[in-house]
């Protein structure tokens, strides 16, 4: 077979290649060339999440992506990130354009991505630090538990949400500068999945920090609305669709959500 357009996949944080592999079979069994990128600190132990730097996992991307362009050559290349996978790619989709050094992509595919991420998870930050000043094991960790799971980790250090933190206030400063420098017309199209109501990840800011900054180039946003139940619906505070409805911009296409 000739050479093949690329796809590297970027599964989500404490998460595993394996995560994704159903989407790199499918796209494979396409005529994709694919690669699983298992980022620094998964896949072996969960203490693994304990140390690492989110600036562990971009210096990983980079590699995959170089890799991955000298298989392709000058045929399209793909990145796929689900979570915080997503969040890398849309961090390497900007370094890209400031970075002639590194290759750049076609397009980037994103599945819940962690562009912004909830109140709650933005608060690990102060909870890593206890557990340093302190010297409490016990607080360097959301929970332990019985490791049983193929796809990801059970147990989760509190050092991982911290990096999801940090690589989320990266790349709103790199928005902001691609801006300032008039480069945003150049980032590649994006295509974003995000379900209205998320646990972790948060939807109004995929819609403030990325899709709003962006020019129209083929980008497009796709928001799913939850599951709904008669029966519990009403126990439901506040339903989450109108603050989001609010937020997508209005913009004359022939499909909804594109941008």
């Amino acid at each position: 077979m000739g050479r093949q357009k690329g796809g590297l996949l970027l599964h989500g944080m404490s998460d595993s290649p394996y995560s994704l592999r159903h989407i790199g079979k499918s796209l494979h069994e396409r005529g994709m060339r694919v690669i699983g990128l298992r980022l620094p600190g998964h896949g072996t132990a969960p203490s693994g999440l304990k140390y690492f730097d989110w600036k562990d996992m971009e210096a990983a991307v980079n590699l995959a992506v170089q890799h991955l362009k000298g298989e392709v050559g000058d045929l399209p290349l793909y990145l796929i990130g689900y979570s915080n996978g997503g969040a890398l790619a849309v961090h390497y989709g900007g370094e890209s354009l400031r970075n002639p050094e590194i290759p750049r992509v076609d397009r980037i595919v994103l599945l819940s991505p962690a562009v912004g991420v909830t109140p709650a998870a933005a608060l690990a930050i102060w909870q890593r630090r206890l557990s340093f000043v302190l010297g409490m094991e016990p607080l360097a960790w959301n929970g332990i538990s019985p490791e049983y799971d193929p796809f990801k980790y059970v147990s989760f250090a509190v050092n991982a949400g911290v990096q999801v933190h940090d690589l989320t206030v990266e790349i709103k400063k790199d928005l902001a500068d691609l801006k300032r420098r008039g480069l945003l017309e150049e980032y590649p199209p994006v295509l974003a999945f995000q379900s209205i109501v998320d646990a972790t990840v948060s939807t109004p800011a995929l819609i403030d920090v990325l899709f709003r900054e962006l020019p129209e180039n083929g980008h497009e946003l796709v928001l799913f609305d939850i599951n709904r139940t008669g029966r519990i619906e009403s126990l439901v505070k506040k339903d989450p669709y109108p603050a989001i409805h609010s937020k997508v911009p209005r913009r004359t296409s022939s499909r909804p959500g594109r941008h």
